[in-house]
Formats: structure tokens, sequence, C-alpha cells
């Protein structure tokens, strides 16, 4: 038997075909389910396709003796067509003898390349070189690393290559910020590299950060001016969180005490409670700053008098006082 039911032709064009790197593809000899189904019509039509798809063949070339080169079944075992594979080198600028390398390494017994007068071709290395510049175009390069947020376009859609239309937004979470929106009379107080504090929820306590950019303008449409707050250290926070920062403008001396420590009046005044001598005297306050634990007092205490900081609520003036844990 000299032929197999699966058998294909022979290129005379493109005569060269060898066993390396295709004795491990299929199996020993080709099925003729494999090679009728999936093969033939399929993988060879595709490897021919995706020749001329890259520019260094037309399709001509490859269709011109009625057959399918690029590779052939003979004898129920699969061959790859080398002289296709060298005049890709020749025309890619790899060149025949890096192919060789490639496919055959140092064999002695390697076919020599015989050149063919088309095998070098202007249209073909220009085919190749417009192939090469449409395919770096499709490899979209991020300016940094970082964590995809949003993809905006999908395959097929249309882009401009301006901020028009995104393709994709890319947080790089090494650095994060607070993006406030502030009055113009606060903003006018906010100077870049002021210490600041961001909260949020899930995160115990106060996060340490500095004023990174003050905005130059307000929005005329809301009267409010950009303010961004970088977060200091690393933290696991979950991009486009809702965060209070407070923005230290100014520091002076002063008293603070306990938030809890400030009590309502009847009549809505600040007010503290005293431990005189181990009674209660309520003495009324101004408050300055604030914060979620602590209170201000700008006038009302001095410092070194002792105050009730806690159960504040009901207690009266002369109201005899316990200290914690006494009998």
């Amino acid at each position: 038997m000299t032929k197999w039911l699966t058998d294909t032709a022979a290129s005379t064009r493109f005569p060269v075909y060898t066993r390396s790197n295709a004795s491990d593809v299929l199996p020993d000899p080709v099925s003729p389910l494999a090679a009728t189904l999936s093969w033939v019509p399929g993988i060879m039509e595709g490897w021919r396709d995706g020749n001329v798809s890259n520019g260094a063949f037309a399709m001509e070339e490859l269709t011109g003796e009625g057959i399918i080169p690029t590779c052939g079944l003979f004898n129920g075992y699969f061959y790859v067509n080398a002289s296709v594979v060298r005049v890709f080198g020749e025309r890619s600028g790899a060149g025949a003898a890096g192919i060789d390398a490639a496919f055959f390494g140092n064999r002695p017994d390697t076919p020599p390349y015989v050149a063919h007068p088309d095998d070098l071709s202007d249209a073909a290395g220009a085919r190749m070189g417009l192939a090469n510049r449409n395919n770096a175009r499709r490899e979209l390069r991020a300016p940094h690393a970082g964590v995809v947020l949003h993809v905006w376009k999908r395959l097929g859609e249309s882009v401009d290559g301006t901020t028009t239309t995104p393709v994709a937004e890319i947080a790089d979470l090494t650095t994060l910020e607070l993006h406030a929106q502030v009055p113009p009379a606060e903003l006018a107080r906010v100077r870049d590299g002021m210490p600041a504090t961001v909260t949020l929820l899930g995160i115990e306590g106060a996060l340490p950060a500095k004023v990174a950019r003050v905005a130059p303008a307000v929005d005329p449409a809301t009267l409010l001016g950009g303010l961004r707050i970088q977060i200091e250290g690393t933290h696991t926070i979950t991009v486009g969180s809702a965060a209070n920062g407070r923005v230290v403008v100014a520091t002076h001396p002063g008293l603070v005490v306990p938030a809890d420590a400030v009590r309502r009046s009847m009549v809505g005044a600040d007010e503290v409670v005293v431990c005189d001598t181990g009674v209660a005297r309520v003495r009324a306050v101004t408050v300055g700053q604030r914060t979620e634990t602590t209170a201000e007092i700008a006038k009302g205490i001095t410092a070194g008098e002792q105050i009730v900081i806690d159960h504040v609520l009901g207690l009266e003036e002369g109201q005899k006082l316990t200290a914690p844990g006494a009998k």
C-alpha cells in the first residue's frame, strides 16, 4: 500500500515537508474521522489563512496549486511543510537558517534550503509590516500597574484614542485618596501638605493622611472646590467607599476633655460637672472644636480641675460624688 485514504497531495512550489515538530501532533496513522472532520477542512485551512492574515503570503500563492500546502498527510502520517515556513523566515527577516535551527536543530541530514525566485517579496514585506503594526495596536498598555475597576469598551467597539472614549479604569491601590467637595470659605484655609485624618465604616480609628491637592478654583455649578486627601500607610479599603476627612488647618494650646463629659443644660447651653472636693459643681463652658471622641473647652474650666467624665446626666449642683471603686 503506497497511499493511505486520508492522504493529501504534495506541493511542487513548496516541496520540502518534515516530521519535525509534527510527530507528536496526531496518532499514526491519522484516522479518517480526524482528517475529514477537523484537520483538512478546519485546521489546515485555518493554517493557510493565518499565513495570509499575517501578511507573509498572498492567498493566491497558497491556493494556486489547488491544494493547501502549509502541511500534509502522507502514508497516514502528518507533515509540516518546511518550505512554507522557510519562505516565512525569509520574508520576516528571521531567515531560512533561523527557521531550520528552530525546526531541525543541527541535524546533518537537514535538506538544504534552495531559494526560489519568488521567496523574497516586497509586497509580502509591506503586508507583514502593516500586520505587525495592526497587531501592536490591538495591545492596550496601562500607564501604570494597578487593578481594573471598570471596563468601558468591549471587543469590536470603536475608540478614538482620546479621553472621551476611555477603554478601562485602572486604580493604583498603593496610593489611596479621599476626594471631597469643600465650601470656598473652608477651602481658602487649606494648603497642600497639611496633616489630616480619614475615617471609614468598618475600619476602627482614624487613618493618618495629608492634603495632596487643593483645587485652585471652585465649580461654578456647585460652588464647591475639590480637595484630595492622601491616606498614608497600607490599608485594605474598597475603592469607592464613603469616608469622612478632617484637615488640621491650625493648632493652638487648649483644654481637651472626653466628648461624653460635656452635657446640655435645660436651656441648651454646654456644661460640665467639676469635682470640687467630692461635691458636684455644674459649670457652664464654651466649646471650641469637637471630634467624635473629644471636645475643646475654650472657656469655663482651667487646667488641673477634675471633672466627671462618665454618667454626667442627672448630676445636680452640690451632689456628693464618689470615685469609681470607692466604698
